[in-house]
């Protein structure tokens, strides 16, 4: 039944020895053809009476067995012919996007018709993005275009790296001030990141940042964080009681850190990162450099970890310091261990994790290129703009200077996805 049709299934072979049922009725046909030449009998005639009557019942049950079973897999087949084949409804049909190119992705559905128009915004978090999508009630396309983030990588991880950032700065004429109020209006820096807090020294009272950028009338504000000024002090270490002198600004970040633990902002996000005002910082970059080396695979619980930036001396430079949400929780839990007031914050904070706290210290000495961290073969004060894969540069005071060094930073950066993403291909 089914080779008429084409429809034998694939590896089916018919054996004559094996089909039963026909080589029941085939025996008397051949046999008596064979006799009507021969003379002689067929064997079915050469049985008793009851076992031939019991054979040949035999024989129809079983051809009627194989005959029923045959016609279902015809029906079978002949369905499976007739009935259209359907495709998966979010098929991907445009290119691969991009770094650095405005990405189209193409996706097909059938769906109702409906306008959806999606607005999402955090404050304070990264600008207002509006998506929006068509659809129609026959098969249509969707098209989304967005234009991809310079610093972020082409690969996608399965749990994005989630950042609380802040600034503490002083007040006008500060050219601290200046500079947020420029890296807010054109969301760089800390604005790029998933929540954010900006603390101002010494004035009692906020210090505008400029208007929201979602067309609202409400302007962004510092957090104050007034008491006794940062102030300059003599630093020694070492077997040589080699002595520095420094800015003596703990007190200061003590504070904003108190800010922080009571409003418990930070327990929503994976990591808090302190940056300087005067630092040329790129958070995208950063969670990219801590999802390959931030050891996210292990259980973030107290003391939790933090990250070293200079390989030079080994240390936790203060332009660009990283806590995880674990060591953050250690140090809300017992900040009386940390003795960070009459010391600068950053060889305070470093002695707090390590002796007090006992976090573990980690290594991100890619992250980084500080003037006061030579790279090996430079000379003291030294940074260099255009090297690539740098999160954070440091230090640029004044607003001019950190233009200049981020201008170059864009440039370096397209220079090399281009090289690695040349149009066309």
């Amino acid at each position: 039944l089914l080779k008429p049709f084409g429809l034998l299934p694939a590896g089916l072979q018919i054996r004559e020895e094996k089909q039963d049922s026909m080589a029941c009725i085939l025996e008397d046909e051949e046999v008596a053809s064979d006799n009507d030449e021969t003379g002689e009998h067929s064997s079915s005639e050469l049985l008793p009476g009851s076992e031939r009557s019991e054979r040949k019942l035999f024989c129809k049950e079983r051809w009627l067995v194989g005959f029923a079973f045959a016609l279902s897999m015809t029906v079978t087949a002949v369905c499976s012919q007739l009935v259209p084949k359907t495709t998966s409804s979010n098929t991907l049909t445009g290119p691969v996007p991009r770094a650095l190119q405005p990405t189209t992705t193409n996706m097909t559905s059938t769906t109702t018709t409906a306008t959806t128009t999606a607005m999402s915004t955090t404050i304070p978090t990264t600008p207002t993005t509006t998506t929006t999508t068509t659809t129609s009630a026959t098969t249509t396309t969707a098209n989304t275009t967005t234009t991809q983030d310079l610093f972020t990588p082409d690969s996608q991880s399965a749990k994005p790296v989630s950042l609380f950032c802040l600034f503490v700065i002083q007040p006008p004429p500060s050219y601290e001030h200046a500079v947020a109020k420029y890296l807010f209006k054109t969301n760089l820096s800390i604005f790029q990141c998933n929540a954010w807090r900006v603390y101002s020294d010494k004035w009692p009272h906020p210090i505008g940042l400029g208007l929201w950028n979602n067309g609202s009338d409400v302007e962004a504000k510092t957090v104050p964080i007034p008491g006794p000024p940062a102030y300059r002090c003599t630093v020694c270490w070492g077997y040589n009681a080699k002595c520095l002198v420094f800015m003596c600004n703990g007190n200061a970040f003590m504070r904003a850190f108190k800010k922080i633990f009571a409003e418990g902002l930070y327990k929503k996000y994976d990591f808090t990162i302190k940056a300087d005002p005067d630092t040329v910082f790129m958070p995208a970059m950063l969670r990219s450099q801590l999802q390959a080396f931030g050891y996210l695979d292990k259980p973030d619980k107290p003391p939790g970890k933090i990250f070293l930036n200079c390989p030079t001396y080994g240390s936790l430079q203060g332009s660009l310091e990283v806590f995880s949400r674990g060591a953050m929780e250690a140090f809300d839990a017992e900040p009386w261990k940390c003795h960070v007031n009459q010391k600068p914050e950053d060889i305070g904070f470093r002695e707090c994790f390590r002796f007090a706290l006992k976090s573990q210290y980690l290594p991100l000495f890619e992250a980084t290129w500080d003037q006061r961290c030579p790279k090996p073969g430079q000379k003291q004060g030294g940074r260099d703009c255009s090297v690539p894969g740098v999160v954070a540069f440091h230090a640029f005071k004044g607003l001019n200077k950190w233009k200049q060094c981020y201008r170059q930073v864009l440039l370096t950066n397209k220079q090399q996805a281009a090289a690695e993403h040349p149009v066309g291909e």
